[in-house]
């Protein structure tokens, strides 16, 4: 939880701020689940894999935020 809470309040305004707030949950989600297929079921995963996980992760989060529209999944892959 230290990473969450020491996450850096970035002064990011819109598309960014939103996508900076999920970014830890994110990443802990991602690695639980990575782990998890790996123990489990012992499935392999690549660096560029995790990311596109990631990424797509925290688009389908920030859909709830109306200015989502305003953005395409590049948008984020991009920055």
């Amino acid at each position: 939880m230290e990473l969450v809470r020491d996450w850096r309040k970035k002064r990011h305004n819109g598309f960014g701020r939103r996508v900076w707030e999920v970014t830890p949950y994110a990443i802990m989600w991602i690695l639980w689940v990575i782990r998890n297929a790996k123990i489990f079921k012992d499935k392999a995963f690549t660096i560029e894999g995790i990311c596109v996980k990631m990424n797509a992760l925290i688009w389908y989060w920030i859909d709830c935020w109306n200015g989502r529209n305003n953005y395409h999944f590049k948008d984020l892959v991009d920055h």
